[in-house]
């Protein structure tokens, strides 16, 4: 069975109550001391780390381990197999994840059902042009259809992945760097998404498509702004990793600015590989180098611990956090 550790996303949101979660470790009720474990395996297993779990769920990477260790003790099996480098489900994590994920979206459906039906309330949301036409307007449009006086101000925006701005509920950045950390804000990853370089058949007419990362060189480029700072492509295969140089004559701070770019023929680049693929555009980008893989980039979200309208935001939290899960982006990709 292939090593998922770090690629499964949750069903379903967070389960403590404080900050948008419910704190099984304030219960000493036996049943909800299973859920903690079971939460923090299931954190471990998506995070692909005991630090990464420990970062989203607020805790410190001894509990993590500690939890860890109880719940294998439980279970009378190793379920995380632990290596210098890495983190592997054992065959019995394998057995225990898809039970711990219903039993944790079961906790969290039963909480949702006694929320208060007809919620009154504003969130305004920033997030990424091109993230927010391909995702979070169709997790909207299933939210609200649920909650008929939710009201959505939705800001979209491909700015840096800095301090929440005045005024924003809810802030959900894309990229390789996460959203800066503030005493403020709960800041939490949503998923990982994977890149492709490709180009339009009308470039491929013109040069020939590379065979192997040196040949990308003969190609014209194009880049994201985000590259600016390192110009540097990383590309991967097995144990073999390649770097090549993005020297490029057109930049740009939007994906859909670059996939228009590409599509047209002004040369190859980098996107996330859904928009590779995109429905909209069937076969008109291809892909290039499919054997080798590029860093995968991540999404995060965050939101103000202290807000007005703390129940509304909430709900949005965890429906795009459940949509993330449900695979409107992407799997989460192998991680660099």
């Amino acid at each position: 069975m292939p090593n998922d550790i770090g690629k499964r996303a949750p069903q379903g949101g967070s389960h403590h109550l404080k900050n948008g979660k419910i704190l099984y470790t304030q219960c000493n009720n036996q049943t909800m001391s299973h859920l903690r474990l079971l939460e923090t395996f299931v954190a471990v297993v998506n995070a692909g780390s005991l630090s990464g779990a420990a970062k989203q769920l607020g805790c410190s990477v001894a509990a993590v381990s500690r939890n860890l260790a109880e719940l294998e003790a439980h279970t009378l099996s190793r379920l995380i197999d632990r290596t210098t480098r890495a983190l592997n489900m054992s065959s019995a994590g394998e057995r225990l994840y898809p039970h711990a994920v219903a039993a944790l979206s079961a906790v969290n459906e039963a909480l949702h059902s006694a929320m208060p039906a007809g919620l009154k309330a504003t969130v305004r949301l920033s997030v990424p042009v091109a993230l927010g036409l391909r995702t979070v307007v169709p997790a909207m449009s299933t939210l609200m259809a649920k909650n008929p006086q939710l009201e959505v101000e939705l800001i979209l925006e491909d700015r840096p992945a800095a301090a929440m701005r005045e005024g924003v509920d809810v802030l959900v950045r894309a990229g390789f760097a996460p959203i800066a950390d503030s005493t403020d804000l709960v800041i939490r990853p949503l998923g990982r998404y994977a890149l492709t370089l490709c180009a339009s058949p009308a470039l491929l007419k013109r040069y020939p498509a590379p065979r192997h990362p040196h040949d990308v060189t003969t190609l014209p480029l194009l880049g994201h702004l985000g590259f600016r700072t390192h110009p540097v492509l990383v590309f991967s295969r097995d144990a073999e990793q390649v770097e090549v140089p993005l020297a490029s004559r057109f930049w740009t701070n939007d994906l859909l600015a670059l996939q228009r770019a590409a599509l047209d023929g002004m040369g190859a680049a980098v996107l996330p590989t859904l928009m590779v693929h995109d429905p909209a555009a069937p076969g008109r980008l291809q892909p290039l180098l499919p054997a080798w893989s590029l860093p995968a980039g991540g999404v995060w979200i965050a939101w103000r611990q202290k807000t007005h309208s703390k129940l509304a935001v909430k709900l949005v939290v965890e429906h795009l956090k459940a949509a993330f899960a449900d695979g409107l982006v992407a799997p989460p990709a192998q991680r660099p």
